[in-house]
């Protein structure tokens, strides 16, 4: 897997659960991080013994605090609701009542700073800004928002930030060495590819799915394998968001993730034309000096692609183009991706 990156006007969707309000209208500004839907969704049912609720009856209240016995408590064990309940359902014949907490209101978050586009039913929301998105092959923990910053050159990190924090890191760190102590406000960090001490020990390779994974912050990779450092022209595109609102969202299902930095580039020297990909020799460097019309290939199920000319130094190179990408890209103005 190789780096994916898009800068300029990207248009961000937003997916909404089932039964979302939203909190913004078409054509509404909004910065990162602002609400724009949020969902109210009842607690899980509980059931206790009726007995030990005075005759309740369906819809009362039933305070937080009161003792009960729980289901399956050991050795008949009081314990005490935790949160304010209500009955939503009796069965005298085995003594239960059914308790219902408080609903538990979650907000969907803008992930950037920009204009709310049309909704499809309720259903999605799309904001289009000024930006860059990076793709991150591997990602864990919950989706975060912060200021982007930049880690030092020896890999250290510092011991608090004044706000929550997104750090992007420039070298081999093992993120288990973040645990102890804890950067204080420390919500992301982004990480060139695997550290290799997550990769193999002594007594062999060990499994991706049981490396320890740095707690408590969010952390994702933007290649999966074990390079020491990012692209150079996609490090000098992140020197200039530095401070940028930032999201670093997490796709529980597939494990992959997706950081979004609002803002500009401003002055940046961008090298637009950096691509990579695989060559005879290996991985290819270099930039881009023409489409090879000699050289197509079709991605399954897709159509026919052009490869490209790929200037290495002294050496011209042709590249398939399921093969190649730029490192930091134009994104399409109909769907904000390349």
């Amino acid at each position: 897997m190789k780096t994916a990156a898009l800068l300029g006007t990207l248009s961000v969707g937003h997916r909404l659960p089932a039964g979302a309000r939203l909190l913004c209208s078409p054509g509404q500004e909004l910065t990162a991080g602002a609400p724009l839907a949020e969902v109210h969704a009842p607690r899980r049912v509980r059931a206790v013994p009726l007995k030990h609720l005075g005759g309740a009856a369906v819809g009362d209240r039933i305070p937080a605090g009161t003792t009960v016995v729980g289901d399956g408590g050991w050795r008949g064990r009081r314990q005490a609701i935790e949160w304010d309940a209500r009955v939503v359902a009796l069965n005298p014949a085995s003594g239960h009542a059914f308790l219902s907490g408080p609903e538990e209101r979650t907000e969907i978050r803008a992930r950037i700073s920009g204009v709310v586009g049309p909704t499809e039913s309720g259903r999605n929301v799309e904001i289009t800004g000024e930006g860059l998105a990076l793709y991150c092959p591997l990602a864990r923990g919950p989706s975060v928002f912060g200021s982007l910053a930049l880690g030092c050159e020896d890999g250290e990190s510092r011991p608090s930030y004044p706000d929550a924090t997104i750090l992007a890191m420039n070298s081999d760190l093992d993120p288990a060495d973040l645990a102890s102590p804890e950067p204080e406000n420390l919500a992301g960090l982004i990480l060139p590819g695997l550290p290799k001490s997550w990769l193999a020990r002594e007594s062999g390779a060990v499994p991706s799915d049981s490396a320890p994974d740095p707690a408590p912050a969010t952390f994702a990779v933007i290649e999966a394998v074990t390079p020491s450092k990012m692209p150079a022209s996609l490090w000098s595109v992140l020197e200039a968001f530095s401070g940028s609102p930032a999201s670093l969202a997490v796709d529980p299902e597939c494990g992959t993730g997706e950081l979004v930095v609002s803002g500009t580039a401003g002055d940046a020297d961008v090298d637009w034309e950096a691509v990579r990909g695989f060559g005879p020799d290996g991985i290819v460097t270099g930039r881009r000096s023409g489409d090879a019309e000699e050289l197509t290939v079709r991605v399954s199920g897709g159509r026919l692609l052009e490869g490209v000319r790929v200037l290495a130094g002294q050496e011209t190179q042709v590249l398939a183009a399921v093969n190649v990408e730029r490192v930091v890209s134009t994104p399409s103005p109909r769907t904000g991706r390349d």
